[in-house]
């Protein structure tokens, strides 16, 4: 295990345990020693969807995504920042783009308090009757 592994490891149990301002700085350490740590970009980014701070959430998830094109925990929780905003047609598209990378995101969305007012959009409604054809 490398170096930046190990600190994304500790970032992950500080943040389990809702040591966030420590599993922030960790995930920065791994961030530092690999800039291309798809899974600290994410886990950062969750942490600053929670902290309200969607530029820096946006920055980190999007980096995910250019870096790891197939990773749909990246890709959902773009969609989920966009459903904070209420931003229904840009949660929907990184929400498509997640599930086809792994189908089992749209049981995800169905107990996700950030994507109750996509849930309750007729576009989705549109998709789940697709998907069931």
């Amino acid at each position: 295990m490398g170096e930046a592994d190990a600190r994304y490891g500790e970032a992950l149990l500080a943040q389990r345990k809702g040591d966030l301002k420590r599993a922030e700085d960790l995930y920065q350490q791994a961030l530092t020693l690999d800039p291309g740590h798809v899974h600290a970009l994410n886990n950062l980014g969750v942490i600053y969807m929670g902290q309200k701070k969607r530029g820096k959430a946006l920055s980190v998830f999007a980096r995910a995504v250019v870096l790891k094109k197939d990773y749909a925990d990246a890709y959902y929780n773009l969609a989920c920042l966009y459903a904070q905003a209420n931003e229904i047609d840009e949660s929907l598209w990184y929400l498509k783009v997640a599930a086809v990378i792994d189908g089992g995101v749209m049981d995800w969305v169905k107990n996700d308090a950030d994507m109750k007012n996509v849930v309750a959009s007729p576009e989705f409604k549109k998709i789940m009757e697709g998907q069931k054809n």
